[in-house]
């Protein structure tokens, strides 16, 4: 085939080197629905996963990191 590039639109950014541009994605929560009768144990076993995954997002980037620790 002979193919010596690909074309940038083909190419998504999270295959790049910088894939974030050091902001975070906004989140949106009209789908939330929220259930009063959950109790502290079913509410931590629903947020934990999605902390732990913003975590992890936050150590891949030093100036995202900085961003969220310049509000603590």
């Amino acid at each position: 085939m002979d193919v010596k590039s690909v074309p940038e639109p083909y190419i998504m950014k999270r295959w790049t080197k910088s894939p974030r541009s050091g902001e975070l994605p906004m989140v949106g929560v009209s789908h939330v629905v929220e259930d009063i009768d959950l109790s502290p144990k079913q509410r931590y076993q629903k947020t934990c996963p999605r902390l732990i995954r913003i975590v992890n997002e936050t150590c891949r980037s030093s100036e995202t990191f900085t961003f969220i620790t310049k509000g603590c």
